[in-house]
């Protein structure tokens, strides 16, 4: 049996964001597992590198973590440019897995949904080590309800 035109159509529209989002869902997967590897008084910076840009963790512990981050040039502002362009991807992505769930996307939304909520702990642990920046703070805060949001617009069954 032949699908009508207008339900193929849409059929493949639908298939080719499904490819779209696969190809563009493991970046944000693996910067939220970076971000949900922070723990108390570990920074964030971003390395940018040709052609790309990648979170990496500065561990509280590390010596001299002052003067390697400035030497490698991350800073706050970078930080937090780069969550909300992460947060923005995320968006995007709980938006399209807000609608029924089917076989293709079942286990991206329970990946994504799983990575999302596991990010929170870590911009915990980042607000605290910032604690002494209200700005900061502030800002993370906002990054972590929104994430939280977009958490519970996946629908994963």
């Amino acid at each position: 049996m032949e699908l009508p035109v207008s339900l193929s159509l849409n059929r493949n529209v639908v298939e080719k964001k499904v490819y779209s989002l696969q190809m563009d869902i493991d970046g944000v997967l693996v910067d939220l597992s970076v971000v949900s590897q922070l723990k108390d008084h570990d920074k964030l910076g971003v390395n940018k590198l040709p052609g790309k840009q990648e979170l990496v963790i500065f561990s509280g512990k590390m010596w001299l973590q002052g003067t390697y981050r400035w030497y490698s040039g991350t800073n706050r502002s970078d930080v937090v440019e780069y969550l909300q362009a992460l947060l923005k991807k995320v968006e995007r992505h709980a938006e399209l897995f807000s609608e029924p769930v089917t076989e293709k996307t079942r286990v991206l939304r329970k990946t994504l949904k799983k990575y999302t909520i596991s990010s929170l702990a870590g911009l915990g642990h980042l607000q605290n080590t910032y604690a002494a920046d209200n700005h900061m703070v502030a800002q993370l805060g906002l990054i972590t309800e929104k994430l939280s949001e977009c958490s519970k617009q996946i629908q994963v069954e």
